[in-house]
């Protein structure tokens, strides 16, 4: 009997214990695991990155004249110091541009008393026909008179001394035709055509001129203002420069700066002086923003035509391991705030309203709270509507609503 009885207690133990072990697993299965993050509070910094090239601060291009270069003394590439001369001309060589502006000059002289000179001729000639027109006029009037006289009634002279004068007018309004003719296509010289030589001469005299006064102050020789490196090389030893384009080209390699491109969505963030960080490799240098261009024009390198705005960041420590030429990243500081509360940005979900909310994590149960965004760097927002020590779901999936029972 008491092993019966032993028995059936134990049974009950047994079956009680299944059947808590079952409730435990059921209401385990309810529970969703998630990952949670603390609310905390701190300092967040919002940058813009992109990415820029490496340009010199200080670019010197140098100009020669229109003369054949001697010598050239430095090679593409090779550092040069203030004071050092970088290319050498033929001093002789020099008056040439001077001697061709002289030759323009006197030849445009020449053209404009060319034309003096045959409006004078024409003038003459068209008088000179003015004068034998009105002398054949004169003879004319006379003829006809005598014409009207004969024709009169008690006239006995005979007909034939009539039809000598009308032959003889009739030849000389001939040669009046003729002369009035002629005069006619006698074309003087417009003012225009004179105005136009005048002006011939003046731009001729101003680049007689400029030729002289580039000869006074030539000395033969391009002598560099600045410690830097040669970056570019446009003439030839034996060569002639010219003046549309520089012979040589020095920029500084220390005094650096990165040129960027941003589009019209953030520019309105990137204000002048903010502070921004360069970044090459795995080296860091500060920067602050020193120039943002007024036009924004279409960069030939995006294929998808946007215009953007260059913005200029200057280094403002030095950089040895950056080149010019070469690609930088770059983050710009666009806003700072301190001890504020903030999240992940992976806990904020958005409705199809524009709401954005996330999940608390109160009593094992997931709660849903509407928040307000404020300033967000990549990883983090600052936030209104929950509690710094709450614990918000990171990467809320559809299965997780408000009520949930979470873990």
């Amino acid at each position: 009997m008491k092993k019966k009885m032993i028995i059936g207690t134990i049974v009950i133990v047994i079956l009680g214990i299944i059947f808590s072990l079952s409730m435990i697993a059921k209401n385990k299965n309810k529970y969703k695991s998630v990952k949670t993050a603390v609310v905390s509070k701190g300092d967040i910094k919002s940058y813009l990155s992109t990415t820029g090239t490496i340009k010199s601060k200080n670019i010197k291009e140098y100009f020669g004249p229109q003369g054949k270069v001697s010598k050239i003394n430095f090679k593409l590439g090779a550092s040069v110091k203030k004071g050092d001369i970088l290319v050498v001309y033929d001093i002789q060589d020099l008056n040439t541009p001077v001697k061709q502006a002289e030759l323009q000059y006197n030849n445009a002289i020449l053209q404009k008393q060319d034309l003096v000179n045959q409006s004078n001729q024409m003038t003459i000639n068209i008088n000179d026909k003015n004068n034998k027109i009105s002398d054949l006029t004169k003879s004319i009037n006379d003829l006809n008179n005598q014409i009207t006289s004969l024709n009169k009634p008690n006239n006995n002279q005979v007909s034939s001394q009539l039809d000598s004068i009308i032959k003889q007018r009739d030849s000389l309004v001939q040669q009046k035709n003729s002369l009035m003719q002629q005069r006619d296509a006698l074309q003087p010289i417009s003012n225009e055509k004179m105005q136009q030589a005048d002006n011939a001469i003046k731009n001729s005299k101003l680049a007689l001129d400029t030729a002289k006064e580039n000869l006074a102050k030539n000395t033969g020789n391009i002598v560099s203002d600045v410690d830097g490196v040669v970056t570019a090389i446009n003439v030839l030893e034996g060569g002639v420069g010219t003046q549309q384009q520089a012979a040589i080209v020095v920029q500084t390699i220390n005094d650096l700066k990165v040129t960027i491109s941003v589009g019209r969505y953030d520019i309105d963030k990137v204000k002048l002086d903010k502070s921004a960080i360069v970044k090459s490799s795995t080296n860091e240098y500060r920067g602050k923003v020193s120039k943002i261009y007024p036009v924004a024009e279409v960069s030939k390198t995006v294929a998808s035509g946007e215009a953007t705005i260059q913005v200029d960041v200057d280094l403002i420590e030095n950089a040895p391991n950056l080149k010019v030429g070469f690609d930088a990243d770059v983050d710009i500081l666009l806003d700072e705030v301190k001890n504020v509360i903030k999240i992940p940005a992976e806990s904020i979900k958005t409705d199809k309203n524009g709401k954005s909310f996330v999940y608390v994590v109160e009593n094992n149960k997931a709660v849903e709270k509407e928040i307000k965004k404020e300033v967000r760097s990549e990883t983090e927002v600052q936030v209104e509507g929950v509690n710094e020590g709450s614990r918000v779901i990171l990467n809320p999936t559809d299965v997780i609503q408000n009520g949930t029972l979470v873990k």
